[in-house]
């Protein structure tokens, strides 16, 4: 087993590397912190409509790490810090864990929400390095690249996403459906409601309805989220159709 100096060595070298590959496909590293019980890492590019961010979360005392996705998109934002009760997380559209995307259920769909409880574990040796690098790059980044971003770059898009009614909407237990990258149901809400404002949906009313639900779910009527929610729908529920500004 290697000493706690030894695996921040390598942490450090692994790293380096991953900023490597991913400033091939134009992330740029946004902050870096190897200290203390988790360590953290996040890159940030934007394309088109979309901020997108690669999120990495070490634990050096367990030997793993932790891939995540975030998203948000400055059009949404700027119209949502319009809006009392705003707090900085409600900018992401989508904060998820890569590991649960990836469970064959989530993926199909991006609806189920199977949790993968799997991890990433850091190099031993320098020779397991590149190793490491090469699946992360397979396993994550071209699959954020290729399977993911494409289909939420821009704003049509993601309208396309959140609000076709027939698609979110869970019949059975009145709701809408959770995307597995939204991280909680308050960061797909608030966008999806923007949305609304921001397109002529065709189901405009059933959506704003739908995604109202979660209000009804809240205990604590005073928290963030719930003030958050309330006053989104209150500015935004009678919004007919404005372009993005």
């Amino acid at each position: 087993m290697n000493s706690l100096k030894e695996i921040y060595r390598l942490e450090s070298i692994l790293v380096n590397k991953i900023t490597d590959v991913l400033e091939k496909y134009e992330y740029k590293l946004m902050s870096k912190s190897l200290r203390g019980r988790v360590h953290t890492v996040d890159y940030k590019k934007k394309i088109k409509d979309g901020v997108f961010i690669f999120f990495i979360r070490i634990q050096p005392d367990l030997e793993n790490f932790d891939i995540y996705f975030e998203a948000y998109y400055p059009k949404i934002v700027r119209r949502l810090k319009k809006i009392n009760g705003f707090y900085d997380k409600h900018k992401y559209t989508f904060t998820g864990r890569m590991n649960d995307y990836l469970d064959p259920l989530n993926r199909k769909d991006w609806f189920h929400n199977t949790t993968n409880l799997s991890v990433e574990n850091l190099p031993h040796s320098e020779q397991e390095i590149e190793k490491i690098v090469n699946k992360i790059e397979k396993k994550y980044v071209k699959v954020i690249e290729e399977e993911i971003i494409p289909r939420i770059d821009t704003l049509e898009k993601l309208n396309v996403l959140l609000n076709d009614y027939r698609t979110v909407y869970d019949e059975n237990e009145n709701k809408p459906k959770m995307y597995t990258l939204s991280g909680g149901l308050i960061f797909q809400s608030l966008s999806a409601l923007v949305l609304n404002s921001f397109f002529q949906n065709e189901n405009k009313e059933k959506l704003i309805k739908m995604y109202s639900w979660l209000l009804s779910a809240y205990r604590n009527k005073e928290g963030v989220d719930y003030v958050m929610l309330n006053n989104t729908l209150e500015a935004l529920a009678n919004t007919h159709q404005s372009k993005p500004q």
